[in-house]
């Protein structure tokens, strides 16, 4: 204990106190030349110190146990010697938390050392923090800090710094002489887990290449770090970019230092890189080490060993035997009857020899060859001696030729009527026709936007042979007629696999499968150790631990502790999962790809990968989206076993085959392949990383083709195209107009961006950002079993208060959590959520991501959402003005039908269905059924994303829009027309067509897509409204603090006529 005190007296007395901070930038270091002995021997005095500490020697002897200690002098000799360094160390090597820790400790590197460190995850960000700094034996916030969206920890005191790439970006910012002000001090940057090619770390290495390249900060070191590495698309990517410090003259022999064969790194005599001579300087290879991973083995087994393990199929065979062997004697007679009917045609037609040959090709051949009952022959194929017609009639429901025998097209005609759903053991793949009406379009639409949502797959609802990773054709092997038959007993693996695989969808999660391997995992000799599962999204986990909580023996508390690890559960909560469990429990993990790297859940034994994650892609041609459970990568794969064996030998169990796992990607594609690109182009403008044009090159697409994988032009076309469209960018320069400067600070999608600064004008700030948020994160609605959907729906219908909005209904749950939160009731809203199908932990990030927003509103000079001013005087509960302002920040994501459609058109003609995550697709919603507005009249929808489906295109995040107006007076481009009318110049029918005005009426169009007719001077009036009111935006956009006192009187008359005019609108409308 007095070592303890001595050391926190001395961390006080150099400056390096615990206090945690509120600061929102990142620190700086500035050391003077005459202040560097200082902190040398400040820095030798501390570690003197540490060493003597009991708790930290004791720490220190675990650190020395991990691979990468052993690697300290040559990683810190390498970084110093080089500007860019490759890492690659295999999973449990320790990297992520030793390297930062090597370069503190180096009395050369430490005493001045300012370092960032990267990881993908805030999760990873904090808890990679906080065990470095255990590991030091001090507090965060002291010389180990964090700074993530919504939490940061750390002083003026802090030299290394845990942050995630987004909150990195967005510190970025250059100076009038074009220094970077947070880049000024920072003497490293550690890339950590590159392989997952997010696009902020995609985006960073590109403004990195850059900086170093062009000399404005050749003393800065880039440390690129991961498991699973692409090392030689690296080496070339950052070749020829770093300095290596070579001396005029060459030191003697004992002094060099040859680290690599292919690219030797000398040591030298101290020496600042600026104090070279250009002579002295040469540019070469990044320097690359390779740290091998902990000696504990991890054993890998996959899905066939699964299978022999539990014994799965024959648990299951047992159940289904009798309905199998049933299935299989109606075969065999509807094949007995079919060859007595062909005999007994053949028969009674009884063709003449002369005309025999050429009625043989009309009449339908028989499926078998019967010549006697011991000569049983398939004509497909030509196999014989069957020993009985059961055991042919089994081979022919499953023969798929490959001899001489008649063609597929044709064996499909003989047996279409056969049901092939009995043949192979399925379920009538029809169901229950009611429950199939009222969700035949599930499969189409069960897409959302992040990564961790609670979504299906988006699959066509029937068979799934063709999805077995064989190679028979049916997705069916030769010899399945042999593992179905009721006198085989036993099965080898391979053979377990081919009839596993024909009676599962294996790109469905099969719980069933995986409660009997967790059961196998706890009663198997292997010993015990918490049990890590990865599963794609929330959906995947919430059906898993209610499974698991109502099963024994999982479900006793005392023996089993149930933890979830996703990006919705709060930062405290998931800080539980690395606590031990007392009285000797057994943990259980639950998690999403969020625990596959960084984290370090050291009593885990077992690991369970279901070999699934969501992954967002974008198509840029048709500029839609989707968010689906897709395969993992083998580099995936890879880090998901390194998760076990960490304290002693694991075991990774794969729930799928070893043909899969062969057949898998190698690595994840970059995030920049995969979405949409708005808010980083608006960063390289904001950034000054992109200057010029789109042509020229230092402008945009230049600097994005620069990617390690660049994305596809027409992605980055895309962007451009819509920041102009929204007024944020010009379209010539490229330069960021006001509004896009605003945008550029907002953490939100630009659109939704603009949603927010509209409300401003319109008086609903604090329901705008409420909404803005919900949109810009997930939807908090949990989805349902399928026996659960009609409640769920109901339950939804029923918090939209009849708003047709999806955002104006989480906006009533985030009402009412405000509500029960300030009166101290926090528990009623749990089960409130409960009973609601929402989720708790989202709508808690929902309501923390408000706060932020509300700061970065506040940076910009616009008052903050939740105070009362002229920015909330219309209230936080008028849906005319909530539905105008989501028209003015979404357009042009609207879509329109008329009476008697179902389908929606939008602006590009494309053809577009609800989505099912929507309130707008519940059963009794008026948008869920076909169009019932009078003939003549036009509905309209406001959505927030497009979703490309399996057959169709769906909307999510719909709002109904009551009038058109807002789209008159608050989107695209409004032009004006005379009306003409089409007419015959002559009486005769063979007149010249031509056109004439309509006297006293006009056309109004928006982007010339949406059209309306009305009279010229109502036309005239909207007009000049239109007009006045985009210059009332200009001016509120352009003078943040100064709110309507910016306006003119005749723009301040505007905005008080629209809310008149949008107020009348929706009372006129009908109900509905």
């Amino acid at each position: 204990k007095d070592k303890d005190k001595e050391l926190l007296k001395a961390l006080h007395t150099l400056h390096l106190n615990t206090s945690s901070s509120s600061k929102k930038i990142i620190p700086t270091r500035k050391f003077k030349s005459t202040d560097k002995s200082k902190r040398v021997q400040r820095h030798s005095t501390l570690q003197n110190l540490k060493r003597q500490n009991p708790h930290y020697t004791s720490i220190l002897s675990s650190r020395k146990q991990l691979p990468a200690y052993s690697y300290a002098p040559q990683i810190c000799h390498t970084i110093s010697t080089n500007t860019i360094t490759i890492l690659s160390g295999d999973t449990g090597c320790g990297k992520s938390t030793q390297v930062p820790q090597f370069l503190l400790d180096d009395p050369n590197i430490g005493p001045t050392a300012n370092i960032i460190v990267t990881q993908p995850r805030r999760f990873s960000a904090i808890s990679l923090a906080e065990r470095v700094a255990y590991e030091r034996c001090e507090n965060v916030g002291g010389t180990i800090g964090y700074n993530v969206r919504l939490d940061n920890n750390f002083s003026k005191d802090t030299q290394c710094l845990f942050v995630t790439p987004g909150v990195l970006l967005r510190k970025f910012r250059s100076s009038g002489e074009g220094e970077n002000e947070v880049l000024k001090d920072v003497t490293h940057i550690i890339l950590d887990e590159i392989h997952e090619r997010d696009r902020y770390t995609d985006f960073l290495m590109i403004a990195l290449r850059d900086l170093i390249s062009s000399g404005a900060k050749v003393d800065l070191k880039v440390i690129l770090m991961s498991a699973t590495i692409q090392t030689h698309e690296l080496m070339k990517y950052w070749s020829g970019v770093g300095i290596q410090n070579i001396p005029s003259s060459m030191p003697d022999q004992e002094d060099l230092l040859l680290l690599e064969e292919e690219t030797p790194t000398i040591a030298l005599p101290k020496k600042n890189v600026d104090d070279l001579e250009e002579e002295e300087k040469i540019f070469l290879p990044p320097a690359e080490i390779s740290i091998p991973g902990r000696t504990y083995p991890v054993q890998e087994f996959f899905l066939e060993d699964i299978l022999s393990m539990t014994q799965y199929i024959s648990h299951h065979t047992t159940t289904q035997q009798t309905d199998m062997q049933r299935m299989e004697d109606e075969l065999s007679s509807l094949i007995q009857t079919k060859q007595e009917q062909a005999l007994i045609q053949s028969w009674s037609h009884k063709p003449s020899s002369s005309n025999r040959r050429s009625k043989k090709k009309q009449s339908a051949t028989p499926i078998i060859s019967i010549g006697n009952s011991h000569s049983l022959t398939c004509i497909m194929c030509g196999k014989s001696n069957f020993k009985s017609p059961e055991e042919l009639g089994t081979h022919v429901a499953l023969c798929d030729g490959g001899g001489g025998g008649i063609s597929m097209e044709e064996l499909e005609e003989k047996v279409r009527n056969v049901d092939p759903n009995a043949i192979m053991g399925f379920d009538d793949a029809r169901g229950n026709e009611e429950e199939e009406e009222d969700y035949e379009d599930y499969d189409l639409h069960d897409n959302d936007k992040q990564e961790d949502d609670d979504d299906d797959d988006d699959d066509i609802p029937g068979l799934a042979m063709g999805k077995w990773d064989g190679e028979s054709p049916f997705g069916v092997a030769d010899n399945i007629p042999q593992l179905i038959s009721s006198s085989k007993t036993t099965l080898t693996e391979e053979e377990m696999l081919l009839q596993y695989q024909t009676m599962h969808d294996d790109e469905q999660i099969d719980n069933t499968l995986l409660l009997e391997l967790l059961k196998y995992i706890v009663q198997s000799s292997y010993g015990d150790g918490a049990v890590l599962i990865f599963f794609p999204g929330w959906q995947e986990i919430t059906e898993f631990q209610m499974m698991l909580e109502s099963t024994p023996p999982f479900h006793n508390v005392a023996e089993y502790n149930l933890f979830v690890l996703h990006s919705g559960v709060p930062s405290k909560d998931q800080r539980k999962v690395f606590q031990r469990c007392k009285g000797g429990a057994r943990k259980i993990v639950l998690a999403t790809n969020i625990a596959e790297t960084s984290v370090t859940i050291d009593d885990v034994a077992f690991v369970v990968d279901t070999g699934r994650a969501k992954e967002k892609n974008y198509d840029p041609h048709l500029k839609t989206s989707t968010l689906q459970p897709v395969w993992v990568s083998q580099a995936s794969a890879k880090q998901r076993k390194g998760r076990a064996g960490r304290t002693k030998a694991g075991v990774c169990f794969h729930l799928f085959s070893r043909r899969r796992h062969s057949s898998l990607r190698l690595f994840t594609e970059s995030e920049l392949l995969r979405t949409p690109l708005e808010e980083l182009c608006l960063q390289c403008k904001k950034l000054d990383l992109a200057s010029g044009g789109p042509e020229d090159a230092d402008g945009i697409p230049a600097f994005l083709a620069k990617a390690l994988t660049p994305p596809h032009p027409k992605a980055v076309s895309n962007a451009l195209e819509l920041l102009v469209e929204l007024g944020a960018m010009d379209s010539e320069t490229n330069e960021l107009t006001d509004l896009g400067q605003c945008l550029s600070i907002l953490s939100l999608e630009p659109r939704v961006g603009k949603m927010v600064i509209w409300s401003h004008l319109l008086g609903c700030a604090k329901a705008a950002s409420s909404m803005a948020v919900a949109m810009s994160y997930k939807s908090p609605f949990v989805l349902p079993p399928a026996s659960m959907r009609r409640a769920a729906d109901s339950a939804k219908v029923e918090l939209s208060d009849r708003s047709e909005s999806d955002q104006i209904t989480i906006l009533n749950v985030l009402k009412f959590r405000d509500k029960v939160h300030k009166s101290g009731r926090q528990n009623s809203f749990f089960n409130f959520c409960r009973s609601n199908f929402l989720s708790p932990p989202t709508m808690q990030m929902i309501s923390d991501l408000r706060k932020n927003v509300s700061r970065e509103l506040l940076s910009l000079g616009f008052p903050s959402p939740t105070d009362s001013g002229y920015h909330n005087r219309n209230g936080d509960s008028n849906p005319a003005f909530l539905q105008a302002v989501i028209a003015a920040g979404l357009y042009p994501n609207v879509a329109s039908r008329m009476q008697g459609e179902a389908n929606f058109s939008t602006m590009t003609n494309r053809k577009a269905k609800v989505h099912i995550s929507s309130l707008n697709s519940c059963k009794g919603q008026p948008l869920s059924s076909k169009c019932q507005v009078p003939k003549g009249e036009i509905e309209f929808i406001i959505f927030g994303e497009m979703v490309r489906g399996v057959a169709s295109f769906t909307m999510n995040q719909t709002t109904h829009l009551v009038s058109a107006l807002p789209l008159l007076l608050l989107c695209g481009e409004l032009r004006v027309r005379p009306a003409r009318m089409s007419i015959n110049k002559n009486n005769d029918d063979g007149g010249d067509a031509g056109d004439e005005v309509i006297p006293d009426k006009a056309v109004l169009s928006v982007d010339d897509w949406i059209v309306f007719l009305c009279d010229r001077e109502i036309a005239a009036a909207l007009v000049v409204l239109r007009k006045r009111l985009d210059s009332a935006f200009r001016h509120i956009v352009s003078k943040t603090s100064s709110g309507l006192d910016v306006l003119s009187d005749a723009e301040k008359d505007s905005v008080n006529t629209l809310g008149i005019m949008l107020k009348s609108a929706h009372r006129a409308a009908p109900v509905r």
